[in-house]
């Protein structure tokens, strides 16, 4: 199977903007329905960017929050073509404007912020965000902070998801987060990863799962976070987790059958404490 095209089947409504459920999908690496708008200088000190619907909502139908965390050397130009793709889809993802994101501090802020904003009458998000849906996810030291973060460090954020990509625990002072995750995890490495040659850290993070964990190995390198072909199973996982979609469910399982498992980009994939 293409990473770039992943089909789940059936017809996607790209134009329903009017009911509470969100539109579904037939190609995941295709853009979302929704024209994406980026707020820049804004959330908590004005130190993140946020990438969202247009238009929010409407009510009924809540957005639900993705938390972004950058890697050392990696801006948020850098990823912006995947934070756009989810906020096609419905998604209001805050991307902290940091490259030191180690200890899970930007996420518990940016979500904190918009949980805020939420409740905040004269906000453009009153109301209008599911504060019960919320994502954190980050690539290279961001992805280590996303671990942390799902560990409840620094203090809970009401995280239900998260997604690191291609990972680097090296920067965390507290070795204890992968044993402590509170919340479902997909995590993605690279084969060719620079940063984690012999794949230390996705045993140390495989082995030490104790919620719910899809591991996969894209055959690729550090920077493949960045890669277009991140769009589709990124966008499957948050789905699924975050709004309640049976066919992004496919991505993953069952386990040997699934997209993921059939898909040539990928060398393994690996399962723990499933449901």
């Amino acid at each position: 199977m293409d990473a770039g095209s992943w089909d789940a089947g059936g017809d996607a409504d790209r134009g329903d903007v009017s009911t509470p459920t969100w539109p579904p999908v037939t190609d995941y690496a295709a853009p979302g329905p929704f024209t994406v708008q980026r707020d820049s200088d804004t959330g908590p000190g004005a130190a993140y960017d946020i990438f969202r619907p247009a238009t929010l909502g409407p009510s009924p139908r809540k957005n639900p929050i993705v938390s972004w965390a950058n890697g050392t050397l990696f801006g948020i130009d850098m990823y912006q073509t995947l934070l756009r793709h989810w906020a096609s889809y419905g998604f209001v993802v805050i991307a902290a404007h940091s490259q030191s994101t180690a200890g899970g501090a930007t996420h518990k802020a940016g979500i904190d912020w918009l949980v805020a904003e939420n409740a905040r009458a004269s906000s453009i998000y009153f109301g209008s965000l599911d504060t019960t849906a919320i994502g954190a996810a980050g690539h290279s030291q961001g992805g280590g902070a996303t671990i942390a973060a799902g560990s409840g460090v620094p203090g809970p954020a009401g995280i239900v998801a998260t997604l690191p990509l291609m990972p680097i625990l090296s920067f965390e002072t507290d070795k204890t987060i992968v044993m402590r995750q509170t919340a479902p995890m997909f995590n993605v490495n690279a084969t060719m990863d620079n940063r984690d040659p012999m794949g230390l850290v996705a045993n140390q993070i495989y082995d030490g799962a104790n919620r719910e964990l899809v591991q996969a190995a894209f055959i690729g390198i550090h920077e493949d976070a960045m890669n277009p072909a991140m769009n589709a199973p990124t966008l499957a996982w948050l789905r699924f987790k975050l709004m309640a979609d049976d066919r992004a469910k496919s991505f993953f399982y069952p386990a040997n059958a699934c997209g993921l498992c059939r898909d040539p980009a990928y060398r393994q994939v690996r399962y723990k404490n499933t449901p």
